[in-house]
């Protein structure tokens, strides 16, 4: 059950938005990935709902207690962060949720509707989020981007419920750490590929315009995109890794 008085507090005080602009330490990299933590995280900037108020994920530190729901039982309470993480990534994925952008990375779980958590690059336009009072919002657009350089990427975990809410309005989301083993979708088949059709189109979609962007006819897409994405086996950059080697670029 959401308690209004933690609410309440967390929007008393606005957070400076300040982008992170320490040293990149190769060290980060290594630490996450023996911590088990995902390849899961979000681009500075990205709003955290915290005790303190809307603190940006990059100033997000060891010690802070943040805003955090229990999955299970939509019980919501502050919860300490012990670690925090960064890396370095070149897809990111582009969600527009009730008009808010939320850039996040591929494998990054967010919480959907009778469903469980979903991770980024699976979501649909139509999926149902939910916010910290436990709202629908709706994800009205979603779009990949391959970035010329490498981005800083921050994700930290949480104890005991193991979540957190992003973006202005407090998206649902769960820290992806080593205590997190991701659900299926529901309607998938075997492997990484989705069943449902919508799915489908927006892989199919998303990589023709990236192959665009790299310079591939557009004719040529056309005439070989279904057939280089037929193993259904593959998630997104796999398929796009595919594509990519196919056509040279």
């Amino acid at each position: 059950m959401h308690e209004s008085s933690i609410y309440n507090i967390a929007q008393t005080t606005i957070a400076s938005v300040a982008v992170f602009t320490g040293g990149m330490n190769s060290g980060f990299n290594k630490a996450a990935n023996s911590a088990g933590v995902k390849p899961s995280y979000f681009v500075a900037g990205t709003l955290v709902m915290a005790v303190a108020g809307m603190v940006a994920i990059e100033k997000i530190k060891s010690g802070d207690k943040v805003i955090s729901t229990d999955p299970e039982t939509m019980e919501t309470s502050p919860k300490t962060v012990p670690e925090t993480y960064i890396k370095e990534v070149t897809t990111l994925v582009h969600l527009n949720v009730n008009g808010e952008e939320i850039i996040t990375t591929v494998d990054h779980p967010f919480y959907v509707k009778n469903q469980g958590f979903i991770k980024a690059g699976e979501l649909i336009v139509g999926d149902e989020l939910l916010d910290v009072n436990g709202n629908v919002l709706l994800v009205e657009n979603f779009d990949v981007e391959l970035t010329e350089e490498p981005v800083k990427v921050y994700n930290f975990q949480v104890e005991d419920f193991h979540t957190y809410h992003v973006s202005g309005f407090g998206v649902l989301v769960h820290n992806a750490g080593k205590d997190y083993s991701r659900r299926e979708r529901m309607g998938r088949q075997k492997g990484k590929s989705p069943r449902d059709q919508k799915k489908q189109q927006k892989q199919v979609k998303a990589i023709t315009r990236e192959l665009k962007r790299r310079g591939v006819p557009e004719n040529k897409i056309k005439d070989n995109i279904h057939d280089i994405l037929h193993d259904e086996g593959m998630d997104y950059q796999e398929a796009l890794e595919e594509a990519l080697n196919y056509f040279g670029v």
